[in-house]
């Protein structure tokens, strides 16, 4: 059999928010250190190829020519080398293009 416990109204809320607090500054930790572990990776003046972006997406390389084909990220062409802007890329995962 559980023991009951009574509490005031008060304690429950300085409770609660006391593991909030707990609760968002282990997040926020974690996002910091997250984004420590990307920012060596994304330099601005980087290109990726078509094979480096199906890596990063885990996509196929038709996927990509598609996206390419509706305009959902953009590409520049080297000669007959298709190269993705750091930026675009950047910008297309912050659109959630990445996630279909």
């Amino acid at each position: 059999m559980e023991n009951l416990v009574i509490v005031t109204k008060s304690e429950l809320e300085s409770v609660v928010a006391e593991q909030l607090n707990k609760a968002i500054s282990r997040f926020e930790e974690r996002l910091a250190t997250m984004m420590e572990q990307q920012q060596p990776q994304q330099k601005e003046c980087e290109n990726l190829s078509i094979e480096d972006l199906c890596k990063r997406w885990k996509i196929s390389k038709g996927t990509v020519r598609n996206y390419m084909k509706s305009g959902l990220i953009q590409s520049v062409k080297f000669n007959r080398r298709v190269l993705f802007p750091i930026g675009e890329i950047l910008r297309a995962e912050a659109n959630g293009v990445n996630r279909f």
